[in-house]
C-alpha cells in the first residue's frame, strides 16, 4: 500500500461503481488522471485527463482511504467506458458510490448528484 507522500504527481486509473442505497449496481465507469493532492484528512484529489471530454482537467476528490489503492502492474489498460488506452499508470483504485436511502435523500442531494454527473460525465 502506498504512503500519502508517495501519491502526489503520480498517475491513477479509477474504477467507479455507482449503486443504489441497497448496493445494487446501477453502472460502472472509469476515469484517469494525475494526483495533485493527497491528504489523510481531506482525501485524494485527481486532475482528470480526458482530451475532448467535458471532464478533462476537472479536479475529482476521492475519500481519504489508501486501502482502495494498489500499485498498477506495467501494461496497457483499456477503459471500457471511454475506449481510451492508458499505458503504465502508477496506481489503480476502485470506489463504490452509493445513493442515499430514500428517507435520507433530499432535493439538494439529488441536485448535487446531477451536477456532479454532468461535470464528470457520469451516467445519471
Amino acid at each position: 500500500m502506498p504512503e500519502w507522500h508517495e501519491l502526489v504527481g503520480r498517475t491513477i486509473l479509477l474504477g467507479l461503481t455507482f449503486a443504489d442505497a441497497e448496493g445494487n449496481v446501477i453502472t460502472r465507469t472509469q476515469r484517469h488522471g494525475l494526483i495533485e493532492i493527497a491528504d489523510p484528512e481531506r482525501g485524494i484529489a485527481t486532475r482528470l485527463v480526458a482530451p475532448g471530454q467535458p471532464w478533462d482537467g476537472e479536479l475529482y476528490w476521492l475519500p481519504p482511504d489508501l486501502g482502495n489503492l494498489s500499485e498498477a502492474p506495467p501494461g496497457a489498460y483499456r477503459l471500457r467506458s471511454t475506449g481510451e488506452t492508458i499505458v503504465d499508470p502508477d496506481f489503480t483504485g476502485s470506489w463504490e458510490i452509493r445513493s442515499p436511502a430514500p428517507e435520507d435523500d433530499t432535493p439538494e442531494l439529488r441536485s448535487a448528484r446531477e451536477d456532479e454527473a454532468r461535470r464528470f460525465g457520469f451516467p445519471t
